[in-house]
């Protein structure tokens, strides 16, 4: 067995026990972590349901929370990579779970919305600066 294989194992331990005993300390360690391979070694070891679902609602909480932007980055990647990985696990819920994961789908298109609503208007200012600088600069 490869270290590489043992550090996504580990975590994987380790990701279940902080989940279980709602240990926010370690969670927001583990989740802090933003390496591809070890978010997706890591997330591969989790074959629970149970564990994929919590771990879908905390990544959630925290990607809605948006009170730290610093760690954005790592809980969109653990949040795209769980979804890659874990999606069909989502959807074979029992039919409670599924509905919360279903309502949680919802907050989260919301705030995706909420975070992206001015890039178009952002986009259209770049682009006026840009015709401005280019028809000054001739």
């Amino acid at each position: 067995m490869t270290s590489q294989a043992i550090q996504g194992g580990s975590l994987s331990t380790i990701l279940s026990q902080s989940l279980v005993s709602d240990d926010k300390d370690q969670l927001d360690w583990i989740l802090s972590q933003s390496d591809l391979q070890l978010v997706d070694r890591t997330l591969l070891q989790i074959k629970e349901p149970k564990t994929v679902s919590s771990l879908f609602s905390q990544l959630l909480i925290r990607y809605q929370d948006g009170s730290s932007s610093k760690n954005s980055h790592s809980y969109t990647l653990w949040l795209r990579q769980l979804l890659k990985v874990h999606w069909v696990t989502l959807l074979k819920t029992n039919p409670q779970i599924l509905s919360q994961n279903l309502k949680a789908l919802s907050g989260l298109k919301q705030v995706i919305k909420m975070k992206t609503q001015c890039l178009n208007e952002l986009v259209m200012v770049k682009g006026k600066l840009e015709m401005l600088q280019t028809t000054y600069s001739v």
